[in-house]
Order: structure tokens, then sequence, then C-alpha cells
């Protein structure tokens, strides 16, 4: 009798530790949904930002160029970016560790904007690109250290697509509507010019491509997803197509910047209202796996309690 109540005792020890081994595993799962959803919302601040800065970049090589009717926009922009450093500001403050960089984003970007008139057209679209690459780089370290590529929203290849194919899609045409914006403000178009708009053209098409080619075949996604990525495929056809015709196969484009400016931005949108997408349902599966996370570690903790109440009476058993 006595040695079946040890073994009966030393069993339910056992099957304490186990539980609460397992309630530690799902806690520690929790504490990463937790940090990644964190991390959602600092990089959709973030990607808002980018938004507004690459805006701001085509619109002062606009004004620098002779076009002065961006003015007003791009005062509206920069109380924009600003509200927007402020709002994120807060939410960080408790990470030290992205205080500093985030501080220095936002005194870089001050120094830029009160120069922004006084550079030269060359001067300020550098400076945008160095900084805008400042930003992917950052919205690349918050999402690495929040663990985001593990989201299982997504695979990996599709994560890699909204992390970083993506933005660098966005970017480039970005950088195309800067220019191409300078162009047609300028009102006509330079040797240096046809290269730098022949170069992004094909960047641009290249990194779209290779986004509907690894989109295409995925089972797990929404047919609204796939849809937007096509659409944004045959508009982006289409915007290079325009600049081939205005900014490279002429030296004197037809079309005004404000409307191109106005095309690229659409276009550009569209990408950000597909990362937003995408933001929308990681987190939604990141909530969803939070809530069920918080139901099986409280089964664990009250198998764990009811094995621990079991071992001590079979303990003080004659």
């Amino acid at each position: 009798m006595h040695f079946i109540i040890v073994l009966v005792s030393i069993s339910l020890c056992l099957f304490t530790l186990f539980s609460l081994l397992i309630a530690y595993h799902i806690f520690n799962h929790r504490q990463l949904l937790q940090l990644q959803l964190t991390g959602l919302d600092y990089t959709r601040i973030l990607t808002h930002v980018l938004a507004k800065t690459q805006q701001h970049r085509g619109m002062t090589t606009a004004q620098l160029k002779g076009d002065q009717s961006f003015k007003h926009d791009i005062q509206r922009l920069q109380l924009d970016i600003k509200d927007s450093y402020l709002n994120l500001a807060k939410k960080v403050h408790p990470e030290k560790k992205y205080h500093q960089q985030l501080q220095q984003l936002n005194t870089d970007w001050q120094q830029l904007q009160n120069q922004s008139h006084t550079l030269t057209v060359t001067e300020n679209y550098q400076q945008h690109c160095n900084f805008i690459n400042r930003l992917l780089e950052f919205i690349e370290i918050i999402a690495s250290h929040h663990q985001l590529n593990y989201c299982t929203a997504f695979s990996a290849r599709q994560i890699d697509m909204v992390w970083r194919i993506l933005p660098a899609t966005a970017e480039a045409i970005g950088q195309a509507r800067a220019i191409g914006s300078g162009i047609a403000a300028s009102g006509k178009s330079s040797a240096i010019d046809k290269i730098k708009i022949g170069f992004l053209n094909s960047k641009i098409q290249s990194a779209l491509e290779t986004t509907v080619a690894n989109f295409k075949d995925q089972k797990n996604l929404p047919e609204n997803f796939k849809d937007d990525i096509h659409h944004i495929k045959v508009d982006a056809d289409l915007l290079v197509n325009n600049m081939q015709k205005n900014f490279i196969e002429t030296d004197t484009p037809s079309i005004s910047s404000h409307d191109f400016f106005e095309e690229a931005t659409l276009l550009l949108n569209n990408i950000f209202v597909v990362y937003g997408e995408a933001e929308d349902r990681l987190q939604q599966q990141t909530k969803k796996e939070i809530n069920q996370t918080q139901s099986r570690l409280h089964l664990s903790y009250s198998s764990a309690a009811i094995l621990m109440i079991s071992f001590c009476v079979s303990l003080i058993l004659p």
C-alpha cells in the first residue's frame, strides 16, 4: 500500500511539473505574440511616415524646379509627419533602445524639412533618399526585434514580400515620382534624367513581377489581396509607359508635374493599402492567437494547481 502511495505521489509530481512546463511554454508564446502586436503598432506609424516623407520629396523637388502649386500641400505634410513622430515617441517611450534612434530621426527630419527650400534639386532629392533609407532600415530593425518575420498569418515568402519587397517597390516608385515631377515642372528632360527614369522603370517592373509571381500561387491568401496585387501591376505598367513616353522618348514632356505626381501617388497609395491589409491580417491573427493562448494558459495553471493539491494530499495520507 505504501509503495502505491509513493508511486501515485511521484506520478502526480511529474504531471504537475509537466503542466507547469506547458504553462511556461504557453506564457512565453503569449509574450512573443504581445511583442509582435507592439511591433505592428510601431511599423504602422512608421509606414505612414515613410509614405508622407516620400510625398514630401516629390513635392519639394517639383517646387525647386519651379512649380509653386505644392506649397500648401508641403506645409500640411510637414505637420502630419510631425504629429506622427510625436505619436510614435509616446508609444516607444518605454522601449529605451528605440528612443535614441527615433530622436535622431526626428532631429534629422526637422533639419531636412527646414532646409529643403534652400537646397539644390540634387541635394534635396539625395538627402530625402538617404533619410528614407534610414526609415526603411528602422522599420526592418523593429520588424526583426519584434519577430514579425515569424507571424503565422503569412508564409516566410509572403512575409519577405510584405516587409522587404513591397517597401522597396514603393521606394522605387517614390523616387520615380520625385524625378518625374521635377522633369515635368522644368519642362525638359536631360540625358541624365532619361537614364535615371529608365533605371527606375526597370527596377519597378522587376520588383512587381517578383511580387506578382510570389503571391500568385499562394492558396491561403484572400482573393481580394491577389486582385489588389494584380491591379497594382497593371497600374504600374501604365505609369512606366507614361514615364517612357514623357521623360525618355522626348526632351519636352507634355504632362504637368501635378498630374504626374497624382498618377504616381495613386499607385503608391494602392501599394500602401495592400501593405495595410497585410498588417491588418497579421494584427487580427496575432490578437486571435493571444486570446487562444490566454485560455490555454488558464487551463494549464488550473491543471497544475489541481495536481499540486492532489500531490500534497497524497503526502499526508497515512
